[in-house]
């Protein structure tokens, strides 16, 4: 995939208060066409151009598929640790060093718990949830928005960069006043 050098710049635009702010949640609402492209970015940004070391939760598809695109994709694989939240579900997966497996996307107490064990490793300067939009076609918008309150305010406690993807349709627009009422602010990517 080539991404264009003014949609990038648009992009990293968008992204440069997330930089300055050390441990601001935010929502990055995107288009489903922009949606790999803007990750991608995002991604390079903070791996790579910043050198930190991350957290990636993948809901939507398994780990070993990401990192292939993301091997292309300028990303910097060694400062990432994923939570595959799709694998288990299909075969049986063990956790190793580089990647934790929850049972199922809708597992959401499992979810908290790889993500605060993740983080309590160290070094962990970011946790990247892709996508909330996942989220809700596997539980209720109550529960995923009790989640996003928890997950938010756990980030802010361990003073850590969250990034948290949203696609923009509709399902995920009835989530949008509570990501902007929990995170530092919705950025979206027009």
């Amino acid at each position: 995939m080539t991404i264009d050098k003014v949609f990038r710049e648009k992009v990293v635009s968008k992204f440069d208060k997330l930089k300055n702010d050390e441990n601001g949640v935010y929502t990055i609402i995107s288009s489903s066409e922009d949606y790999v492209k803007v990750n991608s970015i995002i991604l390079s940004e903070l791996t790579k151009n910043m050198n930190l070391k991350g957290v990636y939760v993948s809901l939507n598809k398994p780990h070993t598929v990401l990192k292939d695109k993301l091997k292309n994709e300028d990303i910097n694989l060694k400062n990432l640790f994923f939570i595959d939240g799709v694998s288990k579900s299909v075969s049986n997966q063990e956790s190793n060093e580089d990647c934790a497996f929850l049972t199922s996307p809708d597992s959401l107490t499992e979810l908290s718990l790889e993500i605060t064990k993740s983080v309590n490793k160290g070094n962990t300067k970011f946790v990247f949830i892709d996508s909330v939009s996942t989220l809700l076609i596997y539980s209720a918008l109550n529960k995923v928005e009790k989640f996003v309150h928890y997950i938010t305010n756990k980030l802010r406690v361990y003073k850590i960069k969250g990034i948290i993807i949203s696609l923009d349709e509709e399902n995920s627009k009835k989530l949008e006043p509570y990501m902007s009422m929990f995170c530092n602010e919705c950025i979206r990517i027009e």
